[in-house]
Formats: C-alpha cells, structure tokens, sequence
C-alpha cells in the first residue's frame, strides 16, 4: 500500500492529463434558428475527436411539428455521434408560456469514444411525431409517395460530419527521432 505522498506525483499526472484533454476540446455550434424551415444545412461539418456539435433549430411545437434526430439509418457499429442532448428553449420575446410561441431545438452530439476520424450523415426531420410515424420506413427512409398520399408535410435536412484526428507529428519526425 503506498502513502498519500507517494500517489502525489500519479494524481498530479493525472490531473495534468485531464485539463489538457479537456482544454484541447471545443463546440462547434451551427445556429440554423434564424433561417426558417427549412434551414440550408452546411454541406459538411469537421470535427476532432474530442469536439461536441450543436445545432439550433427553430421550433415552433404548438402546431405539432418538432425536429426528430434520425438516425434509423445508421447501423449502431457504425455510428461515430451520440445524441447526447435534445432540448427545446422557449423564445425570450413575447409572453412566458404564451400559446403559439416559437423557440429552439438545441441538439448537442458528442464524438463516440475511441473514435479518431470517419464521416457520419446527420438527418433531422422536422415533422409532427405521429405523422412522422406514418411515412418512416424501419431503414430510417422516408416512404415519399405514402407521405404524398397522406397529405404530409415534412421537412428533412442533413450534413455530413467528419471527424479528423489532427497529427502533431509526420511518420519522418517519429523516424528521425526513433520513436518507432
């Protein structure tokens, strides 16, 4: 058993390594909420593996439609992003709790652990749920001619999001230095 003194130096470490982690990770924030629905979606995101994305949306849920996070048609094993939160914030102009009352979807994903570079589509339906529910195959596609059918209204946007591992050092700096 080692003394508290002698452990100093390991959570001194450890502590070191912690902060330099989290300094080094940083939001990317992709505020859609101003240009109405639907929203023009940047074409593709980039990311490090640390990083956390999140987009804000507007959101209006008194008339039903809500943004949902597709992601039905990413298999689990080759998912790179974890919706970590969803939350919807109501507008700061007008009445509190005022029927009608526009606000914003704010989805923040974070990076799958062990993930150091790989590209996953990001899809967001805005849709009322039980209408959504109708017209979204099990694949995570939606049936367009049933939702024609129907009547429905929906309206999908989506980025791709690439991660990218940034390298400190080229493979000739680890030979010349012989680290390999």
């Amino acid at each position: 058993m080692q003394s508290n003194n002698q452990m100093l130096p390991f959570r001194f470490f450890i502590l070191l390594t912690t902060l330099f982690v989290l300094g080094r990770s940083k939001v990317v924030q992709v505020d859609l909420s101003t240009q109405g629905i639907p929203p023009t979606f940047p074409d593709t995101l980039t990311m490090q593996p640390q990083d956390w994305l999140k987009i804000t949306l507007e959101e209006n849920p008194s008339t039903g439609y809500q943004w949902v996070y597709n992601v039905a048609k990413i298999p689990i094993s080759e998912r790179i992003l974890t919706l970590a939160n969803s939350e919807y914030k109501e507008s700061s102009t007008g009445q509190r709790n005022m029927l009608g009352r526009p606000g914003t979807r704010v989805f923040t994903f974070s990076v799958n652990k062990n993930i150091m570079s790989g590209q996953q589509e990001v899809e967001l339906i805005y849709a009322r749920s039980w209408e959504l529910e109708q017209i979204l195959l099990p694949s995570g596609e939606i049936d367009t001619k049933n939702a024609e059918k129907l009547g429905l209204e929906y309206y999908p946007v989506k980025t791709i999001v690439s991660i990218t591992s940034p390298s400190h050092f080229s493979t000739t700096q680890f030979h010349r230095r012989g680290w390999e």
